[in-house]
């Protein structure tokens, strides 16, 4: 190939760099936004605990699961509702629901002092201990 194609044209890197020295971006174009950072923080904390939950059981990825979250402040529900779907997908869980009364045979993990995930599992013990009583027979 020609080498010309190549080259720039001499006063064209001169302009490009003065150009970007004279123009200043936005003083709100990389600020952070701390608060949807924290409500993220939440989220994955929450998704965290959950699937080292899973993990612990043995549980796979096409086992669904429900799951509850006992939250103790409004703020906090309010904020894990809005992201409830994304909580939903990345733990693999069949329904996310807030509640106090927390049904038997679900297993406790703390997120945080406010927060605290229970999930079902009454359903796959019992299953798992079937399987085990057939196997050995």
């Amino acid at each position: 190939m020609p080498r010309h194609l190549f080259t720039f044209p001499a006063g064209l890197k001169q302009l490009t760099s003065r150009y970007r020295s004279t123009v200043d971006p936005p003083a709100n174009l990389f600020k952070r936004d701390e608060t949807t950072e924290a409500e993220i923080a939440l989220m994955m904390n929450v998704v965290k605990q959950v699937r080292s939950l899973r993990g612990e059981y043995k549980l796979t990825n096409k086992q669904k699961t429900k799951t509850f979250l006992e939250v103790k402040n409004e703020e906090a529900k309010k904020v894990l509702d809005s992201y409830s779907d994304f909580i939903r997908v990345l733990t693999n869980a069949e329904e996310i629901g807030f509640t106090k009364d927390i049904p038997a045979g679900c297993v406790l993990t703390v997120v945080n002092d406010d927060v605290n995930a229970h999930v079902l599992l009454k359903v796959f013990i019992v299953l798992n201990l079937d399987t085990n009583h057939v196997s050995r027979e």
